[in-house]
């Protein structure tokens, strides 16, 4: 009978803990889902750091987040500037699923920067830093998603422009 009350305990003490923790948000801390257990489309959240000022967010779905979660989105041929982060990223809006091709047109100034594209949460473009004006050719693989994700590393205060130019 003992057994059973004290193991009542234990339970209600990890449900407190686990609640206190989502409500307090402690760093480190984690409580799994256990709908989304095993489920992940290729996601690159988690490796990424710096933040990005946009509409929206982004989830397990192959792209990376900011550290605020939030994700700029912007459709293909519209140029996306620098503001002032070491750290950007940005979804782009193809207009279909890979696979597919299309040009990088990047202008990162004097400080060097580092450009890559990222499609179902991997690498497939990387431009390594640069200096100056610049284009990449990159291709993706056949894929579910619609958009690229383009991480743009570099100084805070840096200024850079690129533009992902529609498929072809």
């Amino acid at each position: 009978m003992n057994n059973a009350v004290g193991a009542h305990r234990r339970t209600a003490v990890v449900a407190v803990l686990g609640a206190l923790t989502l409500t307090c948000a402690v760093p480190g801390a984690a409580v799994a889902d256990p709908l989304m257990d095993g489920l992940d489309t290729g996601s690159a959240g988690g490796i990424f750091s710096g933040s990005a000022q946009a509409a929206g967010s982004s989830g397990r779905d192959g792209s990376p987040n900011g550290v605020d979660g939030s994700l700029r989105q912007v459709n293909c041929n519209q140029q996306s500037k620098s503001a002032g982060e070491a750290v950007t990223n940005t979804r782009h809006m193809m207009g279909r699923t890979g696979p597919m091709s299309f040009t990088l047109n990047y202008n990162t100034g004097t400080q060097a920067d580092r450009i890559e594209v990222f499609y179902h949460g991997k690498v497939r473009a990387d431009t390594g830093p640069v200096t100056g004006t610049g284009s990449k050719h990159v291709t993706v693989p056949a894929g579910t998603n619609t958009y690229v994700t383009v991480k743009v590393t570099g100084p805070v205060g840096g200024s850079w422009n690129y533009t992902v130019q529609c498929p072809v």
